[in-house]
C-alpha cells in the first residue's frame, strides 16, 4: 500500500520488500536454540514468498535440526503451513500470514 501511494503521489522510483524473512530467520534460530548472530541463511524468491535455500548454524547445515524440531507438536503448530512446505519440499518457504478482520 505504501508503494502504491508513493507511486501515485510522486515520481520517486521505489521498490517494496517484505521484511519478514528476518523474522522467520529469528524464529528458526529460536527453535533450534541458536542466537541469531550465530546463523546465516540464503533466501530467494519474490515478495511474500521467499525460500530459505540455506540455513546454517555456526557454518553447519541446520536443516536436519529444523526438520527434527518440526516434529515437535508445540513447534509445528506455531506455523503449520511453513512446516508442511518443509515436509513436502525439504526446504522452508516464508510466506506472509494475512489476517482477516
Amino acid at each position: 500500500m505504501n508503494c502504491w501511494a508513493l507511486n501515485r503521489a510522486t515520481s520517486i522510483k521505489n521498490v517494496g520488500l517484505c521484511h519478514s524473512v528476518q523474522g522467520t530467520a529469528e524464529f528458526l534460530a529460536k527453535i533450534i536454540g541458536a542466537k541469531i548472530e550465530e546463523v546465516s541463511y540464503l533466501c530467494a524468491g519474490i515478495n511474500h514468498m521467499a525460500w530459505f535455500l540455506k540455513f546454517e548454524w555456526n557454518g553447519k547445515d541446520a536443516y536436519p535440526l529444523i526438520r527434527e524440531k518440526a516434529n515437535d507438536p508445540e513447534i509445528y503448530t506455531q506455523d503449520v503451513t511453513k512446516f508442511k512446505i518443509l515436509k513436502h519440499f525439504w526446504i522452508l518457504c516464508y510466506r506472509v500470514k494475512f489476517s482477516h478482520v
